[in-house]
């Protein structure tokens, strides 16, 4: 109804308009096309304009005619319009004019529709070559709505009468000229242009070849013209065309074409060159293998001319152009071509030679397949050019993987030889390469020879292969949770390598390496870091408990180990918690005292925390350990935690299993050499000493025992002194009175801690002041255990760790 009401409103206006005179029509015409011309003008308004165009004709007749100029441009941006209402208005409006003036006003309008088949628009385009084929009908009587749906896309439904009335119409040349265009808008990049260009040539065309033949001239030209475009589409359509060209004829074209294609190639214009080198590559692609070897002589170097051109988007385009002529020609062209430029790269220099690889990386982007296992062997011959290597593996992609072992060896072994100025450079080539590898299959192949390289006798090949492997960790495209623990094991053994810039560079690449995990990861990876470790150190550096591993005594050397344990310990699950406390134990053990500084805090938090919750004997047995061998490695480094690890290891004392008791008892007695007043340690075991539990009992006993002898000599002088008033009393009677029991290891642990207490005061007369503070049961024990106390020191029973015999006192008491 809208659209009824519309034309009706259109109708009266044009009515009243022509009534009005040719003057006021010819202001409103202006003040119209003036509208058009605006960008902003609102759809809808555009569309009521262009709809006048429609109407205009019918009652005007041959006096609109002098408008079809100014029209016909403000109709072709309307079918360019996102809208489908304009565009379907501005072709109704088209077909008018057409249809209207085919035989009075064609001049007018035709060379627009020809300049529309070449618009950058595929709308445009599109709309032209439609207007074109009514043209083209109306001139030949046919409605051109028949089906030319064939198996051959040559089948022709023209006759000899429809081409003498064309002919007749539009004159030869312009016919030509119409024809051209037709015939190239088959080859369009657009679909629907492709297929309205191919339907209107079979309605109009009587036969394929005969009339390319005759439009010969004229296509060469819109061809050249076309591949001189500075639009890619344009180029690509010129291309097609001339490969399609050369299918339909064959040796009747070649000769023709060919040379004006080698002139082509010489000129300045580089759009031209470019599109000269699509236009060969269709060529090729189109034409037998015979028939390309008739030309090679003059093709080949022509070729060569453009891969090695000043401009890369040339040197692309003849990249193609090779791809196409080793299709053809197969190995010939790799000889003909790739040697010649091979050769010329030891005697180039400055922009020729970046010109030049240029051309071999564009060759292999497009051909590596073929072309990297001919340029391997070239390349990797004395002295090795790293440079062109590493530019033209770049590009290569998966074919590079076969090749790897081949390049990175012959990389490595150039580096070796190459002076101390030039490392550097080869080196940042050498890294290219590495970096340059994307897919998982390349990753394995690099890691596994990496790894074999590490292992050379030769310094300056292991030193090489671990700047190249800490490029690899560093590849952004590495799924590093796939190859960690393969890197690890690589990597950890060339910690103790004779080479200190060996074990740097090694440490960084597992530093990077190992922070690329996400948090998650690094929890799972506990076991594997903890086997890797333990396989990176000798057997025999295992049985040394002095054996440092250089690599974890850099400076923050531990760090990343303790980061990756510390996650396990506090997020693990119980079993991981277990691996990854004695795994941060074992990486103690290989580490010097000023590498694990650093590390305290990050260490013995985790451990703390673990001790003050509910965790399993086992898991409790390993936190211990670990922080004995901690304080006997750093000392006072932990003076910081002192408070906290004597509560902690003073809770252990407590606990229901006797192996966790045993170790706090070890880790106490070490802390204690920590301390400058131990009266209050020293108070809080004896207290324990009255527990009622046997075992407990005897736990607090062997810690009286231990740091009594560790720290007895800073207890507090007014301790000492009181030995002799009740605290000695209160001390030795529940020591004496132990030493009765059945439970061997409660004597032993009594006889010991009292032989320890007794070594206090040595210097005094011990006798006398034991027998007057002493109840006579328990002076009666106490000189019972006099010949014990011997026979104890002539076992040597001491305190674990120590050597000194606490009993050489003894006999003089």
């Amino acid at each position: 109804w809208y659209q009824r009401r519309v034309r009706g409103k259109q109708w009266y206006q044009r009515r009243v308009r022509v009534g009005l005179g040719e003057e006021r029509l010819r202001r409103t015409m202006e003040e119209i096309l003036m509208c058009l011309e605006e960008e902003t003008l609102p759809p809808h308004i555009r569309e009521g304009y262009l709809m006048l165009f429609i109407y205009f004709p019918l009652t005007m007749k041959e006096e609109f005619a002098d408008y079809i100029g100014p029209i016909l441009n403000p109709i072709l941006s309307g079918l360019a319009s996102e809208s489908e209402f304009v565009r379907h208005t501005s072709y109704k409006a088209g077909q008018r004019i057409v249809q209207q003036y085919a035989d009075s006003a064609i001049n007018l309008f035709l060379p627009v529709l020809e300049e529309g088949l070449f618009d950058d628009n595929h709308r445009i385009r599109l709309a032209s070559c439609q207007l074109l084929g009514d043209l083209l009908y109306k001139i030949m009587g046919v409605t051109g709505k028949q089906s030319t749906v064939t198996g051959d896309e040559d089948d022709n439904f023209g006759t000899d009468e429809t081409k003498r009335l064309i002919i007749n119409v539009l004159g030869e040349n312009r016919r030509n000229r119409v024809f051209s265009g037709l015939y190239m808008a088959r080859s369009d990049v657009a679909l629907a242009v492709r297929q309205a260009g191919l339907h209107i040539w079979k309605i109009v065309v009587t036969n394929t070849p005969k009339t390319l033949k005759e439009i010969l001239p004229v296509l060469i030209e819109l061809i050249l013209g076309c591949l001189a475009s500075d639009s890619y589409d344009k180029r690509m359509v010129a291309s097609r065309t001339l490969g399609d060209l050369v299918k339909k004829l064959n040796d009747r074209i070649l000769p023709e074409v060919v040379p004006i294609l080698e002139r082509a190639l010489e000129t300045d214009n580089v759009i031209q060159r470019q599109g000269v080198c699509l236009g060969l590559s269709e060529i090729i692609a189109a034409t037998s293998k015979e028939q390309v070897e008739v030309y090679s002589d003059s093709l080949l170097p022509a070729i060569r001319a453009a891969l090695t051109d000043s401009d890369s988007n040339v040197r692309t385009a003849a990249a193609g152009t090779f791809a196409a002529l080793h299709n053809v020609l197969g190995t010939k062209a790799l000889d003909e071509i790739l040697s010649p430029l091979l050769s010329a790269m030891e005697t180039l220099e400055g922009e020729e030679h970046d010109y030049l690889i240029g051309a071999l990386k564009e060759i292999m982007q497009a051909k590596s397949k073929v072309v990297l296992p001919y340029m391997v062997p070239k390349l990797i011959q004395k002295p090795v050019n790293i440079g062109a290597l590493a530019s033209l593996s770049s590009v290569a992609g998966t074919a590079l993987y076969e090749h790897l072992d081949t390049i990175i060896t012959a990389i490595l072994e150039g580096l070796s030889e190459v002076e101390e100025e030039e490392v550097a450079r080869d080196l940042e080539h050498a890294n290219l390469i590495i970096s340059s590898i994307k897919e998982i299959d390349g990753h394995e192949n690099t890691l596994e020879i990496l790894e074999e390289t590490l292992k050379s006798e030769e310094t300056k090949m292991r030193l090489y292969s671990s700047i190249l492997i800490g490029t690899f960790c560093q590849n952004e495209y590495l799924e590093i949770e796939e190859h960690i623990t393969v890197i690890w094991k690589c990597l950890l053994p060339r910690f103790s390598d004779l080479d200190k810039s060996v074990v740097k560079n090694c440490w960084t690449a597992f530093n990077t390496a190992t922070k690329r995990l996400p948090s998650g990861d690094q929890v799972r990876l506990v076991p594997d870091l903890k086997m890797s470790i333990y396989l990176a150190i000798d057997a025999k550096n295992r049985r040394d408990p002095t054996y440092t591993l250089p690599g974890f005594c850099l400076p923050k050397g531990l760090a990343t180990v303790v980061a990756l344990y510390r996650e396990g310990i506090l997020n693990g699950s119980p079993e991981l918690k277990e691996q990854a406390i004695l795994g941060l134990k074992e990486a103690i053990q290989y580490t010097d005292q000023p590498a694990l500084k650093p590390s305290v805090v990050q260490i013995t938090g985790p451990l703390i925390r673990v001790l003050g919750e509910r965790y399993t004997a086992n898991i409790k047995t390993a936190c211990l350990d670990t922080l004995s061998l901690l304080i006997n490695k750093v000392k006072v480094a932990l003076k910081p935690f002192l408070s906290q690890l004597q509560t902690t290891f003073m809770k252990s004392l407590n606990d229901g299993t006797r192996e966790v008791r045993e170790k706090g008892v070890t880790a106490l007695t070490k802390l204690v050499s920590l301390h400058n007043r131990v009266d209050n340690l020293f108070t809080d075991i004896h207290s324990g000493t009255k527990n009622e539990n046997l075992s407990t009992r005897e736990t607090m006993f062997s810690a009286l025992q231990g740091t009594m002898y560790i720290g007895g000599s800073n207890m507090s002088a007014n301790l000492a002194l009181s030995i002799s008033d009740d605290l000695v009393k209160s001390l030795l009677v529940p020591l004496l009175d132990s030493t009765t029991k059945k439970i061997p290891a409660v004597r032993s642990s009594s006889e010991v801690a009292i032989a320890t207490l007794l070594r206090l005061k040595a210097n005094e007369d011990v006798a006398n002041r034991i027998s007057s503070n002493l109840d006579p049961k328990s002076l009666e024990i106490f000189n019972r255990f006099l010949p014990t106390a011997k026979r104890v020191a002539g076992e040597n029973r001491t305190h674990n760790g120590h050597e000194n015999n606490i009993f050489s006192f003894l006999p003089e008491v």
